[in-house]
């Protein structure tokens, strides 16, 4: 059976209405380039701008839909912002797979160094055993 996706508007037209204990759907992003990798990314002390200088871009509104409500009262064309809750607010943000696969591939690489080295140190300077397991089952090298 396929999956319905909520309606934004009830029969009449008017926004459908969202109970203030019921759950939203605010990260489900729809329309993604399949040439990029997505992630929201909080605005605090200067982080959104550390991943600009690393390649990151932030979507702008026109680009793409989030959540699962078009009630957001924004003008298009601006960045999408979400509200994360406590005060602070994220940013849909973006980056060429090709980068984002670089990336991951540098800090797996920076990864196993510090393992070996964990390793190396265990067997010279420690008694006992030391085992590293990979959350994502990536097998030790």
């Amino acid at each position: 059976m396929a999956e319905r996706k909520l309606q934004s508007t009830n029969r009449r037209g008017a926004p459908r209405r969202v109970p203030v204990s019921g759950t939203r759907d605010i990260f489900t992003v729809d329309n993604k380039d399949p040439n990029f990798q997505y992630r929201v990314v909080k605005d605090k002390k200067g982080r959104v701008d550390r991943f600009v200088q690393g390649g990151w871009e932030v979507v702008l509104d026109s680009q793409i839909q989030v959540g699962d409500t078009n009630d957001r009262n924004i003008s298009e064309g601006s960045p999408v912002k979400l509200d994360m809750g406590r005060g602070e607010t994220g940013y849909l943000m973006r980056i060429p797979k090709e980068w984002h696969d670089e990336d991951q591939e540098a800090k797996e690489t920076r990864l196993r160094a510090q393992e070996s080295e964990m390793h190396s140190r265990a067997t010279q300077e420690y008694y006992g055993k030391l085992d590293i397991q990979h959350k994502r089952g990536l097998p030790p090298e």
